[in-house]
């Protein structure tokens, strides 16, 4: 992203300086603010709630990225960005505190191992496959094309509401299992 801001706007030092700072400011609320969110709606009944403040996240990042990628301004292009910065980070606490709920106690462990697994490969990839993309076809198409994922996973995460108090029951019915 800070490279799409220096080469679409021509920003260097303080000044690129100061708009990271907002934007990374976005994020730090957004991380707090969801996980809080999550929580509250959890305890006043709302059993899917972690699930809908990350769906309701990553469709307000994937809506909110586009305007801020399609701009020709700075002054309009780092709020959009800070506010989809926020939506993004926002699904983080609820959806590790959901992937707990999920998961019977027993088998915390082995699920943590393959999930970090699964995560640092695809943070390994990542880059190299966004570095090629870009090269290609430009860093504001690849941003743009990497919103498809994102936008996926909140069309799965809002189908994911239906079934979620399910499977809280199911691994709390499972919480004694010896595996």
């Amino acid at each position: 992203m800070l490279n799409w801001l220096v080469g679409s706007f021509e920003l260097f030092g303080v000044t690129i300086q100061n708009w990271m700072l907002v934007i990374g400011g976005g994020a730090v609320v957004g991380i707090l603010a969801g996980g809080a969110l999550g929580d509250a709606l959890l305890h006043r009944g709302r059993l899917n709630g972690r699930i809908l403040v990350s769906a309701v996240g990553a469709a307000g990042a994937t809506l909110l990225f586009i305007p801020a990628l399609l701009t020709h301004s700075i002054v309009t292009a780092v709020p959009y960005v800070a506010v989809a910065a926020l939506a993004l980070s926002a699904q983080q606490a609820p959806l590790n505190a959901a992937r707990l709920d999920v998961i019977p106690g027993p088998l915390w462990g082995r699920a943590e191992g393959i999930r970090t697994v699964l995560r640092t490969g695809a943070q390994a990839v990542a880059p190299l496959l966004f570095g090629l993309m870009s090269d290609a076809v430009g860093l504001q198409w690849t941003f743009l094309v990497m919103l498809v994922p994102l936008a996926a996973g909140s069309i799965y995460l809002f189908k994911g509401l239906k079934t979620y108090p399910r499977d809280i029951a199911t691994a709390a019915a499972c919480g004694g299992i010896r595996a």
